[in-house]
């Protein structure tokens, strides 16, 4: 016969290995018993109404013991487990009180997919998520959405400094709308721990006259393509709420009138359609012209030092190498193939000591509109 232990309560995070335990009783009127074994299995987790201390997991642990005589006998044991849960509790920090909207995913990487919390704010020192219960086992996603050109952000997990990533940055092209996210949890460098707190603080800033240094992030032409009041997304009746330019809300017609090569942006729909590689005239797309890639890169990269993104010495060079190429092509945004010569050739231009077509330049600017490290800034406008 075989006698399991009566059900033990525990507080989640103490040894529950049946080394921890106590074990079942075994008479066996067959000699020794050669082999005891326990399998646990686990009810499903239920997320609370209210604290973790609401909630409890039961383990069933299956013991099997067998003899000698290959003659087994079997009992159950339950082990319960309180306070198992964790919370992820995040203090968003601004100049002013702006709206920032931050989301929480199943992870890793679970950027775009849908949220299991999210919160919009515009109060100072904030707690957001506190409401908000995890499974210690699992793995979650941070995200910060649509933080603006020309801002930055510092994020913290106590005293240690976190660097979020960019989840668009794998895309074909790649983009840089403002998202910023970190995994949490099972598997990642920030554990969840069962009845504890990770606190994440996040300080979002924007300074209209910045040191060198401390300018903020730019902008890939996708996000200019809806930061305006001529596309269909409510980002316009964000940067409006949020005080506008003079706030640090930019949008695209702030920055006009932008110069690419003799062409003169003064209008939404022109500007949205170079940014979109939509020839302006007609509704052809061009989006493997290289005049057309240039123009957008270019355009995006003027639109991101107008709105006070940093600056580097490389992109200042590449910006007058781009407007002399687009000059000597007579860009106008109308027809494709312009930026090559009259033998058909890619129409070339020196940067330092070397010769670039349009295609490289546009992707040297490309790479710029995705930048977001501080490092190299000279300072913005």
């Amino acid at each position: 016969t075989i006698t399991c232990p009566d059900p033990v309560t525990v507080v989640c995070g103490t040894c529950i290995d049946s080394s921890c335990l106590e074990k079942p009783t075994v008479m066996d009127p067959c000699e020794d018993v050669m082999a005891l074994q326990g399998t646990d299995t686990a009810d499903p987790l239920q997320l609370p109404e209210s604290s973790p201390d609401d909630v409890t997991q039961v383990f069933t642990r299956n013991w099997s013991a067998t003899d000698e005589c290959e003659q087994s006998v079997f009992c159950d044991q339950e082990i319960i487990v309180t306070n198992n849960m964790a919370q992820l509790i995040v203090t968003k920090s601004t100049s002013s009180g702006f709206f920032f909207t931050f989301e929480l995913y199943s992870g890793p990487d679970g950027f775009g997919m849908s949220s299991i919390a999210s919160d919009t704010t515009s109060a100072d020192d904030v707690i957001l998520f506190d409401d908000t219960y995890l499974n210690p086992d699992g793995t979650y996603t941070l995200c910060e959405l649509y933080l603006p050109v020309g801002w930055s952000a510092q994020w913290n997990i106590g005293e240690t400094e976190v660097f979020p990533y960019n989840p668009e940055e794998d895309l074909d092209p790649p983009e840089q709308n403002g998202h910023k996210c970190i995994d949490v949890g099972a598997g990642t460098e920030y554990p969840l721990m069962c009845g504890q707190i990770l606190n994440v603080d996040v300080i979002n800033s924007n300074s209209p006259s910045p040191p060198p240094g401390s300018c903020g992030e730019p902008r890939t032409p996708g996000y200019w393509k809806n930061w305006n009041h001529c596309s269909p997304g409510n980002q316009a009746i964000t940067a409006t709420k949020n005080g506008g330019s003079d706030a640090g809300f930019w949008l695209l017609e702030d920055t006009f009138t932008l110069q690419i090569g003799r062409l003169m942006i003064e209008d939404c729909d022109s500007a949205r359609r170079i940014l979109d590689h939509r020839l302006l005239v007609g509704n052809k797309k061009a989006a493997f012209d290289p005049c057309m890639k240039l123009a957008r890169n270019l355009l995006a990269a003027l639109a991101n030092e107008r709105a006070g993104a940093c600056r580097t010495a490389e992109v200042e060079v590449w910006k007058l190498a781009a407007q002399e190429l687009l000059i000597e092509a007579a860009f106008d945004g109308k027809e494709v193939d312009q930026c090559k010569d009259d033998n058909e050739n890619p129409i070339l231009v020196m940067v330092g000591v070397d010769t670039v077509d349009a295609t490289t330049l546009a992707g040297w600017i490309d790479g710029y509109n995705n930048w977001s490290s501080p490092e190299d800034c000279l300072g913005c406008l």
